[in-house]
C-alpha cells in the first residue's frame, strides 16, 4: 500500500483504490487498475485468512484490524494528495497524519491480534482511543525514519535552521522516551505483555535509525548486530 500510494499511483487511481478499501466491498476491485487489483484482491484474503484463523471467541478481533488498514490507508491518501496538489501542510498536520501513516499503530493491532487469551476487547478498544503510549510510539518512528521531511517543514514554518530543525525533533523524541518510560512503570490500563510489544516495536526503530537510515542501508551497524547476535555471539 504504501508504495501504491507513494510511487505508483495517479491521483485518480489512488481515488479509486482509496474507495475500495473504505467500502471493503470485492465488487469495487472492478473499477481498479490491473496492479492495484492484484494488492487489493491479495489485502483482501490476506484479512479474510487472519480472520479464519481466529478462535471463535476472538472474531471480534478482524474489524479492529480492518479499521487499523482503513485508518493507515486515509493517512496515505492525505499524504498523497498533498503530494499531487502541492500543498504544503504545517508541521502540525504534517504530525499528526505521520503518526498514524508511520504504521504504528495498526502494527500493535496485529502485533495483539494472534496473542492468546491475554488479549481482551479492552486492549483494542485502549488502542484505538490513541493513548499517549502510542502516540510516543509513533512520534518515535516517525521521527526516525522520516527524518527529512519533518526537518524540512519544521524549517520552513519557524525560520529557523537545519541545525535548530534537528534539534527540535531530537528533543521531541526525548520527551516521547520519557513518556514510555513513565507509562510502564505506572499502573498500565492493560497486562505488561502488551505494553512491552509497543516498546519493543520502537526498540526496532531506535536500533534501525540510531546512526542512519540502517534499514536501507544495512550493509553498516545493523550488519554488524545481526552479526554479533545471530553469526558470532557472546558464549554463555
Amino acid at each position: 500500500m504504501d508504495d501504491i500510494y507513494d510511487v505508483h499511483g495517479t491521483l485518480e487511481e489512488l481515488q479509486l483504490l482509496t474507495n475500495a478499501i473504505q467500502k471493503w466491498d470485492v465488487g469495487a476491485m472492478d473499477k481498479l487498475p490491473e496492479y492495484m487489483k492484484v494488492y487489493f484482491h491479495a489485502l483482501l484474503n490476506t484479512i479474510s485468512e487472519i480472520e479464519e484463523g481466529l478462535m471463535p471467541d476472538e472474531k471480534y478481533r478482524a474489524p479492529y484490524l480492518k479499521e487499523a488498514i482503513k485508518c493507515l490507508n486515509t493517512a496515505y491518501f492525505n499524504e498523497a494528495k498533498w503530494f499531487h496538489s502541492g500543498h504544503h501542510p504545517t508541521f502540525e498536520e504534517y504530525i499528526n497524519t505521520a503518526l498514524i501513516s508511520s504504521a504504528y499503530p495498526l502494527l500493535i493491532i496485529v502485533s495483539y491480534i494472534g496473542m492468546d487469551g491475554i488479549v481482551k476487547k479492552e486492549a483494542f478498544d485502549w488502542i484505538n482511543s490513541n493513548p499517549n503510549l502510542v502516540r510516543s510510539a509513533s512520534i518515535i518512528e516517525q521521527e526516525r525514519g522520516h527524518i527529512s521531511s519533518s526537518v524540512e517543514l519544521y524549517m520552513k514554518e519557524h525560520s529557523c535552521t537545519e541545525m535548530e530543525s534537528c534539534e527540535k525533533l531530537r528533543e521531541m523524541v526525548s520527551v516521547a522516551w520519557k513518556d514510555i518510560n513513565k507509562d510502564c512503570i505506572k499502573p498500565t490500563p492493560v497486562p505488561m505483555p502488551l505494553i512491552i510489544r509497543i516498546v519493543n516495536l520502537v526498540r526496532v526503530i531506535e536500533v534501525l535509525y540510531q546512526y542512519r537510515d540502517g534499514y536501507t542501508n544495512s550493509t553498516h551497524e545493523t550488519k554488524e548486530r545481526i552479526t554479533l547476535v545471530m553469526v558470532d555471539p557472546i558464549p554463555i
